[in-house]
């Protein structure tokens, strides 16, 4: 097993540079969880709201959406978003949406550039979290998903660039083909371990959205300090 502690505030500045102002402040909340060492993927289960996984800046991760009926948190939230691609929620959670992607990210400065391949954290079933990364053919990681014919975009402003997005999750629907190379929870096997992994994507859903480790979503247990 792997024991994995944050502190739940990150080692890189933070909540500086956002174009609108978040009410809620990060603060440490300190906690860890015990996840299974290489865990093979299984049939998946999409992840919940909250804490989906730990970064190794200290922040967390949260999945794609803004609320439980399929809002998008980067068409909802996105100007309040750092370069960083960060913010915090409302018990002062420090966490991101999207791939930690600005140059001064701390233990994760490196995981917007694919040649690095960088590990960024874990989520709650075991399996590792890289950013951008290329695949063993030097091809990028690419989300298979793409816009259902019919559904329409709107231009998002963040401090991190501009990004053409859907207001719902319903507006996407996963269609492989030769031009992608991840499954339906933005996962696929790293290019030099051999393990399955998650990697972040720069087209929805931006973050890994399931937990498709055979043993399922760890608890997250607080440290009391």
């Amino acid at each position: 097993m792997l024991v994995v502690v944050s502190s739940g505030a990150p080692d890189h500045p933070a909540e500086h540079d956002q174009l609108v102002s978040n009410p809620n402040t990060r603060c440490e909340r300190w906690q860890f969880m015990q996840v299974p060492l290489n865990p093979a993927k299984g049939s998946g289960v999409a992840t919940g709201m909250g804490t989906v996984g730990l970064a190794v800046t200290g922040g967390g991760f949260f999945n794609h959406l803004s609320n439980p009926n399929g809002a998008l948190a980067l068409a909802n939230e996105g100007p309040t978003l750092d370069s960083c691609l960060g913010h915090s929620a409302g018990g002062g959670t420090y966490h991101y949406h999207a791939n930690i992607n600005c140059t001064d990210a701390g233990a994760a400065s490196g995981a917007n550039d694919a040649d690095t391949c960088l590990k960024i954290g874990y989520y709650r079933d075991g399996v590792p979290v890289y950013g951008f990364c290329k695949d063993s053919n030097g091809v990028q990681m690419t989300s298979c998903y793409s816009l259902v014919s019919g559904s329409t975009t709107s231009t998002v402003v963040t401090i991190s660039g501009t990004y053409d997005v859907a207001s719902t999750s319903t507006a996407y629907s996963y269609t492989p083909s030769s031009d992608c190379n991840l499954d339906e929870g933005n996962g696929g096997i790293h290019p030099t371990t051999g393990q399955y992994s998650y990697f972040m994507s720069t087209a929805y859903p931006w973050v890994p959205v399931n937990y498709n480790g055979e043993e399922g979503a760890s608890s997250l247990c607080g440290l009391g300090i």
